[in-house]
């Protein structure tokens, strides 16, 4: 005759594995919560997250980022911009990139864009030139500056990265 082999009672032990194995499974984006740090309460899909992370990492940068749209506008700047410059976030938004460069150099800075247009590539601006930027209060400094392209659905965008260059 065939015995039933009883299983063993569970313990505490068990029940608290469980309950550890639950916690560390994946849980489904519409259920995952963010911080009490974060800006985002409750819910937020994955999406919503990886846009929060690129937000931060563009604050946090320490040079300058500038994205301009094809017209030559700028659609995004991050905070060292703000401090580098002395515009706001939204004075700098739909502007000419030329208002950051000095009056003096800003009709060569158009044709430099339109050249930089029909041969785009990620590369440093003015390779052996001297840069300089021009703050809101119109005093000019030495910067280093490199480009990316970068295509989007509604168009195409250029990237830059712009450091104050040091002076020695």
């Amino acid at each position: 005759m065939a015995t039933k082999k009883k299983s063993a009672p569970k313990t505490k032990t068990k029940a608290k594995a469980k309950a550890k194995s639950r916690a560390h499974s994946p849980t489904p984006k519409a259920k995952l919560k963010v911080g009490p740090a974060s800006k985002f309460p409750g819910p937020v899909s994955s999406e919503s997250l990886s846009e929060q992370r690129f937000r931060e990492l563009l604050e946090a940068a320490p040079d300058g980022i500038l994205e301009v749209d094809q017209q030559g506008h700028i659609q995004l700047a991050n905070a060292a911009m703000e401090h580098m410059f002395g515009y706001t976030r939204t004075e700098l938004m739909d502007q000419p990139v030329d208002v950051l460069v000095p009056r003096s150099l800003r009709s060569q800075h158009h044709t430099h864009r339109s050249d930089y247009w029909s041969h785009p590539a990620t590369r440093p601006m003015g390779s052996g030139l001297e840069l300089l930027a021009e703050r809101k209060d119109g005093t000019a400094f030495p910067v280093e500056i490199s480009l990316s392209p970068t295509h989007y659905k509604d168009g195409f965008r250029v990237t830059a990265v712009i450091d104050r260059k040091s002076v020695v």
